[in-house]
């Protein structure tokens, strides 16, 4: 019986490391499998090429549940850009995405937001600490307001260039959402921003 179970628990939920060096091969590997279910990704040192081989995992028909902490990998605007087709993704309902400290800007953040279009995603966190985010990104991500399944939302702009986007308190005002963190903190928040929200 615990063969059995394992055989058919087999690659459906996967935790993986991977750097610049293997990322290629572990999406290559991923590519469409029909087995995984849950993924939780640790990548280290990657680059915007490397968050351009992550999007291969959108292919993965099956999986709900994606977690990628790229922290300190610094993939910038072209890596964030690339990690937006990840709205591609069939069936996945929730997205962990963890890109403190990518050196991602308003470009970036502008990309992001298009997360909002994820077919059935219910559920996303996404982590921007210590980025380059200013006003313009910050209004861009106020669109995943705009998200018509997106019922948790957790957004960590700590750190980052944001003086005066009110736009980002339209997210209380999204159609399905019951869950909501908004984290602002070490920021140039001015009074009406501070007010709106």
């Amino acid at each position: 019986v615990c063969h059995q179970t394992w055989s058919i628990l087999q690659r459906r939920h996967l935790s993986l490391n991977t750097n610049s060096s293997n990322v290629q091969q572990m999406a290559a590997l991923l590519h469409g499998d029909p087995r995984v279910r849950t993924l939780a990704v640790k990548g280290t040192g990657l680059s915007a090429e490397g968050a351009q081989a992550l999007v291969t995992l959108s292919t993965v028909p099956w999986m709900t549940t994606l977690t990628l902490d790229l922290a300190g990998s610094r993939i910038g605007d072209a890596g964030a850009q690339a990690l937006a087709a990840l709205k591609d993704a069939p069936s996945v309902t929730a997205l962990d995405l963890s890109l403190v400290n990518n050196a991602i800007g308003d470009d970036g953040a502008q990309a992001l937001a298009a997360l909002k279009d994820t077919p059935g995603l219910t559920t996303l966190s996404l982590n921007l600490l210590d980025n380059q985010i200013g006003d313009g990104g910050a209004q861009a991500l106020a669109a995943l307001k705009d998200s018509p399944s997106l019922v948790s939302l957790t957004l960590n702009l700590r750190h980052n260039c944001i003086a005066d986007s009110p736009a980002l308190a339209a997210l209380k005002d999204a159609p399905a959402l019951k869950a909501l963190m908004l984290s602002l903190g070490s920021n140039r928040i001015g009074d009406d921003m501070a007010q709106a929200l």
